[in-house]
């Protein structure tokens, strides 16, 4: 567990606000893998994650088991462009997600990804979601309700 006087061994970078009580820190290692640790053993993610991840040329590996999605609505652009290959956010909570505008768009590696637990209901916008997922070869995206979307290409 960590301290907020003693931060990570190796590269890292707090990421959380400045008035958080408990630190946030993304560690990375040289092969491209990035984790998310804090004292609290749980991440919130905050109510807009646009581009949480976007343009993260370098990352290949990012376990994003312990980030709670719960108060997310907007998530426009939240891996675009990044060199991730394999994904899965199928535990992530997307039932107040309204936008999902290029939410993978330009993920060019992207093999591998989860979204079977996706909740759509909400969403308004899935634009450009999956735009040049070149080497995604499968996807289930069979449960996504998608009544309520006025935009998807």
């Amino acid at each position: 567990e960590l301290n907020h006087s003693t931060p990570p061994q190796g590269n890292y970078v707090i990421v959380s606000v400045d008035n958080s009580v408990r630190p946030v820190y993304a560690i990375w290692d040289n092969k491209g893998q990035i984790t998310i640790q804090t004292e609290a053993n749980v991440l919130y993610m905050s109510n807009n994650a646009s581009y949480m991840f976007y343009a993260l040329k370098k990352l290949a590996y990012c376990d994003l088991t312990k980030m709670n999605s719960l108060n997310v609505k907007y998530m426009q652009g939240l891996f675009k462009e990044s060199g991730i290959s394999s994904l899965d956010l199928s535990g992530f909570n997307t039932s107040i997600v309204v936008n999902m505008i290029e939410m993978f768009s330009g993920c060019r590696n992207l093999t591998t990804l989860d979204v079977s637990g996706f909740e759509t209901s909400n969403v308004r916008n899935m634009s450009m979601m999956f735009l040049n997922c070149e080497k995604l070869t499968a996807l289930d995206i069979s449960k996504f309700n998608t009544s309520n979307v006025d935009v998807f290409l």
